[in-house]
């Protein structure tokens, strides 16, 4: 990761709203979310969203949302409706969007009610996703940050991590784990849609049980595997063999998996650990992680 954070405040939002969507203008507009986020988030009355990238290596997510999101609407979950597409404007250098608003609190690293029927309701989405042909337009890169590629292209970004969290996480532990994932990188796998990005802050909840998926701009088509990251961001260890029953996946995916949750965590922990941002899904994730392969 690398790159400045943009600040986005109100007055910015209100003049993109005004000069390109009017009729939004004059609505309720507040912040949400934390800083360190990829997006700002701003509420929008009360049924509607806003969100512009704040970094550069987000600034492909706004059109890939609005243009993938229509796909996976009524799969089982909510997931957020596209309303408009912004452009560069008023000295912000990147196409924003406005959003359907999803009532509802992100799970986060709290743990749900019921993790077994959580981790089924998830793996039936995750398959009803896999259902919707597939668009080759959409295949991984730049502009999903390459979330579904081979595990390989990650190789020297984890490395990075894992040197930087050697205060906290025995590198040869670590490792040990990757090279595991990385040996099931050889098997045959099948392109699939992927959200790319399954972890507590994009899911959300109400009642107790899960209602939606949220924030698409890394979706794309890849390995499946990418997906699974999911098992260990979120569920324990019965939940964790209920959600990987349900996918029926090989035993090479489910170690690919375990990768892709294994370099996200590390990655986003090594870069984000000094600067304020909380750390604790990724830490939450990374014990489990060693607790089950070490």
């Amino acid at each position: 990761m690398a790159g400045a954070t943009r600040e986005i405040d109100e007055a910015l939002v209100r003049a993109l709203l005004q000069a390109q969507f009017p009729d939004y203008a004059l609505l309720p507009l507040s912040p949400v979310g934390a800083a360190g986020t990829d997006n700002a988030i701003f509420r929008l009355g009360h049924n509607l969203c806003v969100r512009l990238p704040r970094v550069d290596w987000a600034r492909h997510t706004a059109a890939r949302e609005v243009a993938i999101l229509p796909k996976f609407s009524g799969l089982g979950m909510d997931v957020p409706r596209p309303i408009a597409l912004g452009e560069p404007e008023q000295g912000y250098p990147w196409q924003w969007s406005i959003m359907s608003w999803i009532s509802g609190d992100t799970v986060g690293t709290d743990p749900l009610p019921d993790l077994i029927n959580s981790a089924q309701e998830l793996a039936a989405f995750i398959l009803a996703m896999r259902s919707v042909p597939l668009e080759p337009a959409f295949r991984f890169g730049a502009s999903n940050n390459y979330r579904g590629a081979p595990l390989r292209q990650r190789g020297q970004a984890f490395q990075a991590a894992v040197e930087a969290l050697v205060d906290i996480y025995d590198p040869k532990v670590l490792s040990h784990i990757w090279a595991l994932s990385f040996e099931a990188e050889e098997a045959d796998h099948l392109p699939v849609w992927i959200h790319g990005d399954l972890h507590g802050g994009n899911l959300l909840k109400r009642d107790g049980k899960l209602v939606a998926v949220i924030d698409w701009g890394l979706a794309g088509v890849g390995d499946g595997a990418c997906e699974l990251s999911a098992a260990w961001a979120l569920f324990d260890d019965a939940s964790r063999g209920i959600f990987k029953a349900a996918l029926n996946v090989s035993e090479a995916e489910w170690m690919r998996g375990a990768g892709w949750a294994l370099s996200i965590a590390a990655i986003f922990l090594a870069y984000y650990r000094d600067k304020g941002v909380p750390t604790d899904m990724s830490r939450r994730t990374l014990n489990r992680l060693v607790e089950a392969f070490a």
